[in-house]
């Protein structure tokens, strides 16, 4: 939708209207390439859900470990701009 608001001129802003398309085609992308290449079955379902959480648990704690270890950098590896305190 919002490409085509892009495309025909019926927006607000276009520069928001674009840069917002960008990650929507990316997560449907992504939802699509899932749901045809992975089985449906309950075992791998919950196996998978499983995966996801546990992934997301370590991505929380390491990012709030690194908040408070390396001000200034994002993950110990890329500079800010402005240096949270």
């Amino acid at each position: 939708m919002g490409l085509l608001q892009w495309g025909t001129g019926h927006t607000a802003y276009a520069f928001d209207t674009k840069t917002a398309s960008g990650p929507l085609g990316t997560f449907s992308g992504g939802f699509l390439a899932g749901i045809s290449l992975f089985p449906r079955t309950p075992r791998f379902v919950t196996a998978f859900r499983s995966a996801m959480l546990w992934f997301g648990s370590v991505v929380a704690v390491v990012a709030t470990v690194q908040t408070f270890t390396s001000p200034g950098k994002i993950f110990w590896l890329f500079p800010t701009s402005t240096p949270i305190t």
